[in-house]
């Protein structure tokens, strides 16, 4: 995390009933087309963040590019023909220096064997072949050293996407950080040939009580612009951090039923991101959460890599699309990570030991969902159901890109958080949804996303597959029918969606 912010209040919504009990039987009321004012969005929705210190790791170079992260990304392009959008930055973005003349790509310097994150890093040109072992058509956004000017402009040059993200500076004000982020920006481009706006100005962290404010202004999207941010046109996106609790030291234990598989709470914590990406769409600047994952300081055991992660991270997504301003969510990892949507290597100890292996985690799956619900174009996504365990989605198409009807129904996602961690057998609480009749679709899809236990990692399925350590997806896809009007059951732990 990069930056800062005291804590927004927050107003916990209020949700309307959108559908009706039937004995019991939750029968849902769909509308036939969203409201206008919902944005519309994209599979690139869901995106990756990775940290600066472990591209390497998770990218290679092109002689021994990292087979298991290039396969992971070519399984989404393959489901949304795009490749998700990546962010390399984080925390030790902050600690880098570039050293022309360094025959490594990458120098990592710890004080603390098996820290999480190294103390200082440097980095030589060598560092940029990475960025070219991703699937083609990547785009990237790279953050640089706010404080080593001279280097930064260096880096820059060599990117052809290039964002900065900032530090703390116990002098600064917002008042400040704008001025000094415009002389900055204007610096860079002086020696960039495109005319464009490439650059991401806030990159805030927010709802952090630990955290205190710098300057008497808030340090929000609403007030940097109104402070004059985007004013020179350089700004492309503006960014704000979210995580929905801390593993830091001296922060509460986060627990996976309250944090994560809870729907309340997480629309009590997105509530300031809607008001802020409100705030920057009016101004005409896409607003991004551009570093996001479940806890901060890297996860927490046993809450972030386990199989309810895939089913808050899923709920997350879709509530965004609903409910916010938000255009993309990027989903932040790094070698050893307990968040990490994918180990891109083995992490080996001092006595020679693997302690992490390298492979995917429960993370990834809830993408699997994401971009199917979102491919083939433009989507809007409408919030039918919204109890604290228990929530319904409609995705319907914004702009036709996938065939058929504008505004037409196109998926129903489902979600089960009931049950709670240890409940291993995932069968009470199952919820029986009536489906909607829709004129000319009769016979609809059903595919599920389950797993063991929410609080496990161990036999997670999407539509009966899985992810094998290759990256590869294996086993025969599963696919139910239902007929519109029908029910399907969703069980406790579980993720249901209905295609229409």
């Amino acid at each position: 995390m990069a930056c800062l912010k005291m804590l927004a209040s927050l107003v916990l919504p209020v949700f309307a009933s959108a559908y009706k009990h039937g004995d019991s039987t939750l029968i849902l009321q769909i509308p036939q087309k969203p409201s206008p004012e919902i944005q519309s969005v994209d599979s690139t929705l869901f995106c990756y963040s990775i940290e600066l210190s472990y591209l390497v790791d998770y990218a290679g170079n092109l002689s021994h590019p990292n087979t298991l992260s290039h396969r992971l990304l070519s399984n989404i392009q393959s489901i949304t023909n795009i490749p998700p959008p990546i962010r390399v930055g984080g925390t030790t973005q902050n600690h880098a220096t570039y050293l022309p003349n360094q025959t490594s790509a990458l120098i990592q310097y710890f004080s603390t064997p098996g820290a999480d994150q190294p103390d200082s890093l440097t980095i030589s040109s060598a560092f940029f072949e990475p960025f070219k072992t991703f699937p083609n058509g990547t785009k990237y956004i790279y953050g640089l050293n706010f404080f080593d000017g001279d280097a930064g402009k260096a880096q820059a040059l060599l990117e052809a996407h290039i964002f900065p993200v900032n530090r703390i500076n116990s002098t600064w004000s917002l008042e400040t950080y704008v001025a000094q982020w415009l002389d900055y920006t204007s610096a860079i481009s002086t020696n960039l040939s495109s005319s464009d706006p490439l650059f991401q100005a806030g990159v805030f962290t927010t709802a952090s009580s630990g955290l205190q404010q710098l300057g008497s202004t808030p340090w929000t999207a609403e007030t940097a612009l109104t402070n004059g941010i985007a004013s020179t046109g350089q700004a492309k996106t503006f960014a704000e951090h979210a995580y929905m609790g801390a593993a830091c030291a001296g922060s509460p234990t986060p627990s996976l039923d309250q944090n994560l598989l809870n729907h309340t709470y997480l629309a009590h914590h997105l509530q300031y991101f809607a008001t802020q990406s409100a705030a920057s769409v009016a101004r005409g600047l896409s607003y991004v959460i551009g570093e996001t994952n479940s806890i901060a300081c890297q996860g927490l055991a046993g809450v972030s890599d386990v199989f309810g992660a895939a089913l808050w991270a899923v709920d997350y997504a879709m509530h965004a699309a609903a409910k916010t301003n938000v255009s993309r969510l990027y989903f932040h990892g790094g070698t050893g990570y307990r968040y990490a949507a994918w180990q891109p290597v083995d992490v080996v100890s001092a006595n020679g030991s693997v302690s992490v292996e390298k492979g995917v985690r429960p993370l990834y799956y809830g993408h699997l969902v994401v971009a199917r619900a979102l491919a083939g174009g433009e989507k809007k996504v409408v919030q039918l159901v919204g109890e604290e365990r228990f929530m319904a989605y409609g995705v319907y198409r914004a702009g036709g890109g996938d065939g058929g009807e504008r505004e037409a129904l196109r998926h129903v996602v489902l979600l089960n958080l009931g049950g709670g961690a240890g409940n291993s057998t995932m069968e009470a609480l199952g919820r029986t949804v009536k489906l909607p009749e829709v004129v000319g679709r009769r016979d609809l899809q059903v595919r599920r996303l389950a797993g063991l236990a929410v609080d496990s990692a161990e036999g997670i399925e999407w539509a009966g597959q899985t992810v094998d350590e290759m990256g590869r997806i294996v086993g025969k896809e599963k696919v139910e029918r239902v007929s519109g009007g029908g029910t399907v059951v969703v069980k406790s732990g579980e993720a249901v969606m209905v295609s229409y």
